[in-house]
C-alpha cells in the first residue's frame, strides 16, 4: 500500500543579481539533517558540495543555477528557506572577548535582507578613457575561496584576495573596445594588466570589502556590537 503524497508549499523571493522572482520550497527532513551536519562541519569541501546541492533542490525554477547566482542572493535565499522550514527564530551564542561572558541572542531571520553599501562601485575608472567593469562573486566562487582559505590558512589570504579581484573583473574597456577573458584576452594578460596598474588598487580592494551581504548586529551587554555574516552562524 502506497503512503500518501504530501504537497509541498512554495514561496517566492526576489533575487537582486538576476533581477527576477524565483520560486522555492522548504527543505525536507533529510535535507535538514544534512544542514545540521554542515553547521557542525569544518570540512570546506563537504560544506560546499552539500550546501549547493540542497539549495539547487529547493529552487523550483529549472533555469536557475544556484552556483551562478551572486553569493549574497544565495545567503539570503538560504535564510528564507530555513525560516519556512524550521521557524523564523534562531538562537546564536557569542562570547564577548572583553568580558569572557557567553551571551545568547534570538534572531528573526525572516527580517534579515541583503545589505548594499553605497560605496560599492561596479565601474572603476583608470583614466578618462579606460575603466574596469566589476561583477560580484558567484556563490560557486565564494565556496571555492572559502575552501582554499580554510585548507591553506591565513598565509593564503593575500593571494586569495588578489585572485578574488581578478574573478570580479567582468571586462576592461576603452573608447573603442571591450576586453574580456576568453573572448579577446587571456587570463595571463588580465593578471599582468592588473599587476601593472598604478594608484587603482585601493578601489579594487574596496570592491571586495564592500560587497553586498546578509549581516546582523549583536548588541552586547558591554554596549559594543558584533557583526555576524557567516551563513553558518544563521543556520541555528
Amino acid at each position: 500500500m502506497a503512503l500518501p503524497k504530501i504537497n509541498q508549499p512554495s514561496y517566492n523571493i526576489y533575487l537582486h543579481s538576476i533581477k527576477k522572482d524565483v520560486s522555492y520550497r522548504p527543505y525536507t527532513t533529510g535535507e535538514e539533517k544534512v544542514l545540521m551536519m554542515i553547521s557542525e562541519s569544518k570540512d570546506p569541501k563537504f560544506i560546499a558540495k552539500n550546501i549547493k546541492e540542497i539549495m539547487q533542490n529547493c529552487i523550483l525554477d529549472p533555469d536557475v543555477d544556484v552556483g551562478k547566482l551572486a553569493s549574497y542572493d544565495v545567503e539570503n535565499l538560504l535564510l528564507k528557506i530555513r525560516a519556512k522550514s524550521a521557524g523564523e527564530i534562531i538562537n546564536v551564542k557569542y562570547t564577548d572577548p572583553d568580558t569572557g561572558e557567553e551571551e545568547n541572542f534570538e534572531i528573526n531571520i525572516e527580517e534579515l535582507d541583503v545589505t548594499f553599501d553605497d560605496e560599492h562601485e561596479y565601474d572603476i575608472k583608470i583614466n578618462e578613457e579606460v575603466g574596469i567593469k566589476m561583477v560580484d562573486l558567484t556563490f560557486e566562487k565564494v565556496l571555492k575561496y572559502q575552501s582554499i582559505i580554510e585548507e591553506a590558512g591565513e598565509n593564503a589570504n593575500a593571494e586569495i584576495t588578489f585572485s578574488t579581484i581578478l574573478d570580479c573583473i567582468e571586462y576592461i574597456y576603452d573608447k573603442e573596445e571591450i576586453y574580456k577573458v576568453g573572448d579577446n584576452i587571456t587570463q595571463e594578460e588580465l593578471t599582468e594588466f592588473v599587476e601593472n596598474l598604478v594608484g587603482i588598487s585601493k578601489k579594487l580592494y574596496k570592491f571586495i570589502q564592500t560587497r553586498p551581504t546578509v549581516i546582523h548586529e549583536l548588541k552586547l551587554k558591554s554596549g559594543k556590537t558584533k557583526v555576524i555574516s557567516d551563513f553558518k552562524s544563521f543556520l541555528g
